[in-house]
C-alpha cells in the first residue's frame, strides 16, 4: 500500500533496495535492505506497521523504528521518509521521538485506508480504546 501511495503522490517507481550506509573494517560496504527506494536512490522510506498490543508492551517497536531511522540516517539521499501505518503508534513515536532523530527524516502516518475516499474515523477512534496500554516510561527510549 505504501509504495501505491508514494508512486502516485511522486509520479515516480519505488522497489525494495540494498543500499550502502557505510563501511566494515574489511572495506567492504555496509548494505541495509531498505523497504522503498526510487529509481534514482533520492527518496528512501522505511515502512513500520507496528501496533500497540493489548498488554501494551511497546518498546520492542519502538526500539525497532528507532533502528529504522537510523538506517534512514546512514544512507545518502535527498528525501528519507519514516512511514507508520498505525495512527495511535505513529502519535506515541512523534511524541517520544522529537529531538532523537534527525531533522532529516520525516515522520508520515499512512493509514490503511489513505488511497481511498475517506477513512472511518468513528470506527478507528473506537478500536484504540479499546485497546488499554500499561503506562510506559519512555524516557529511557
Amino acid at each position: 500500500m505504501a509504495k501505491k501511495w508514494l508512486q502516485n503522490r511522486f509520479n515516480i517507481s519505488f522497489s525494495r533496495r540494498n543500499l550502502r550506509v557505510g563501511s566494515k573494517s574489511c572495506g567492504k560496504p555496509a548494505m541495509h535492505n531498505f523497504d522503498l527506494v526510487s529509481k534514482d536512490n533520492q527518496m528512501i522510506a522505511e515502512v513500520k506497521s507496528h501496533r500497540l498490543t493489548n498488554s501494551g508492551s511497546i518498546s520492542g517497536k519502538i526500539s525497532d523504528t528507532y533502528q529504522a531511522c537510523f538506517m534512514l540516517e546512514k544512507v545518502n539521499a535527498k528525501k528519507k521518509l519514516l512511514i507508520l501505518t498505525d495512527p495511535k503508534f505513529y502519535e506515541i513515536f512523534k511524541r517520544y521521538s522529537e529531538g532523537k532523530i534527525s531533522k532529516e527524516i520525516t515522520v508520515m502516518l499512512l493509514r490503511h485506508n489513505e488511497d481511498r475516499k475517506a477513512v472511518d474515523l468513528k470506527t478507528m477512534a473506537t478500536r484504540n480504546r479499546l485497546i488499554e496500554t500499561k503506562k510506559t516510561d519512555f524516557d529511557s527510549f
